[in-house]
């Protein structure tokens, strides 16, 4: 498994995703009702949304998207690939600006 970040890993920034189906974990239907995030039937992923991803073999395994909730606040989900769509495990907020100063770049893959 190799886990790439926006961080250490910025070609990141170019990789998109067509809209495709979304499924959701009962976690992820309760996070996103706690943390007052709308949940869509489809996503579609922009060059820029991909924060992480996860690698086994050759193949994506999971990915972290982080998306305009509004001016503010960003919704990050994680995704992982369920036939040719996606299933979100968990989902929550960031407030805009969120720097992520306590970000363990030790457990990212080089």
């Amino acid at each position: 498994m190799k886990r790439l970040n926006i961080q250490t890993h910025p070609e990141l920034k170019t990789l998109s995703f067509a809209a495709r189906p979304i499924v959701y974990t009962k976690h992820a239907k309760e996070r996103a009702i706690g943390k007052g995030v709308t949940l869509s039937k489809s996503i579609y992923i922009s060059a820029g949304d991909v924060v992480e991803l996860e690698i086994v073999g050759n193949r994506a395994s999971k990915i972290v998207v982080r998306q305009a909730m509004t001016n503010n606040v960003d919704r990050i989900m994680v995704l992982v690939p369920n036939g040719d769509g996606w299933t979100c495990i968990t989902v929550w907020t960031n407030h805009k600006n969120d720097n992520h100063a306590t970000l363990n770049l030790a457990r990212i893959s080089a």
